[in-house]
């Protein structure tokens, strides 16, 4: 039997896992916990409990985005590590043939089994409001979905398009997906050699999280990592950031 695993990217791996799963229920009936999961409509104030653990570093204990940047960081490593140890082109044509199916079809059974809940009655979230949850509850899974609808998010909509209704945490494989293919040319058509990037300041979601993905670059604006009580003293000083950027040289190693 082959040990080659990394066990300390594992065990950075259980970590974040747990606190995805910690945050994302607690973004339920804690909605202040999360930079992105505000209430909606603002028709609460938040609670003690939400402004004690907004603290850093308690909120590495259940800040998912952060999380998710470190997968996006430790996916371009585990994927790349093959090419680096065996010098061979062959190398990531190969991890590029098979990147859509493992990460499609994993999708593709995930929204089926979304939609299979969500048909039979077990995800309902019509009246999620009278249990006083987030505003935004009642407006996932709302539908209706049509059962072609699972081919299409599943095949082609989370994978290509981050379109995922019958399961909205999937925006991470288009991430996933894109940039690793990006990050298999980059390295097919550099490999150690220094590159030029340009670093502009972080637009969107998706943005962000290729360059980490590709780079491993972490963004100075990430509110998750710090949660609130960070997202409001980063949101006063933003504006200094617009429009400007810089150039740099990398390494792809």
């Amino acid at each position: 039997m082959k040990h080659n695993k990394n066990l300390g990217l594992e065990g950075l791996r259980g970590l974040a896992c747990m606190a995805v799963m910690i945050g994302h229920f607690s973004y339920v009936f804690h909605p202040y916990l999360a930079s992105l999961f505000r209430p909606v409509p603002f028709s609460i104030k938040p609670s003690a409990f939400e402004r004690l653990v907004s603290i850093p570093p308690l909120t590495l204990a259940y800040s998912a985005d952060a999380a998710v940047s470190i997968f996006f960081v430790m996916s371009g490593c585990v994927l790349t590590t093959k090419f680096f140890m065996a010098k061979e082109i062959p190398a990531l044509q190969s991890a590029a043939a098979k990147r859509y199916i493992r990460l499609g079809l994993p999708s593709f059974a995930s929204i089926f089994l979304a939609w299979i809940l969500w048909r039979s009655g077990a995800i309902y979230t019509a009246h999620a409001n009278e249990i006083g949850v987030a505003g935004w509850v009642s407006g996932w899974y709302a539908g209706p979905f049509m059962f072609i609808d699972v081919f299409i998010d599943g095949l082609a909509g989370a994978p290509l398009f981050a379109r995922t209704a019958l399961n909205p945490a999937l925006w991470t494989i288009q991430v996933e997906l894109i940039g690793s293919i990006v990050l298999f040319a980059i390295i097919s058509l550099f490999g150690k050699r220094p590159i030029l990037l340009i670093d502009l300041p972080p637009t969107n979601r998706a943005s962000r999280s290729l360059v980490k993905f590709v780079f491993g670059e972490e963004d100075e604006h990430e509110e998750a990592l710090y949660g609130t009580a960070n997202h409001r003293v980063s949101e006063g000083s933003r504006g200094r950031y617009a429009g400007q950027g810089t150039v740099q040289e990398a390494w792809v190693q």
